[in-house]
């Protein structure tokens, strides 16, 4: 969504915002980020007894890496684009895509480190509880 309005208002390339990109890969991976932490938090709470996700140490490295390729494979979208239509989504070549992974690693970490601070006070099983994606309890109201 970002990306599209960036690109709908001429963000990427008005000289007057030339933060824009890097800030916009930086909050993209958070959300990956986010979304995956969240996913893996409920994957530990349904998984089989005799499986297991590992160390909340495992959790943060399935967070970072999986953040981190999410932002390559969109790097890799971008070139192949590029190939077929004609166009030159990629700017600036080779720099820009590491200035894009650089600013990926930059989200990826602080969406890592706010994933170890929810985890110094709760469980992922906690976590998980707290989504909007679980079961609703079947409580038994007085009325019957």
């Amino acid at each position: 969504m970002i990306y599209i309005e960036s690109l709908c208002y001429g963000l990427y390339k008005d000289p007057g915002v030339p933060w824009w990109g890097f800030f916009g890969h930086v909050l993209s991976s958070m959300s990956v980020g986010g979304i995956v932490f969240l996913a893996l938090c409920i994957i530990q709470k349904y998984q089989p007894k005799r499986l297991t996700l590992g160390s909340d140490a495992a959790i943060h490295c399935y967070t970072l890496m999986i953040s981190l390729a999410w932002g390559g494979i969109w790097e890799i979208m971008e070139g192949y684009i590029d190939m077929v239509t004609g166009t030159n989504y990629m700017t600036y070549g080779v720099f820009d895509t590491l200035d894009d992974l650089r600013a990926d690693l930059v989200g990826s970490v602080i969406m890592v480190v706010i994933a170890g601070l929810m985890l110094r006070k709760r469980t992922p099983i906690d976590i998980a509880d707290s989504t909007v994606f679980r079961r609703p309890s079947k409580k038994k109201s007085g009325r019957d």
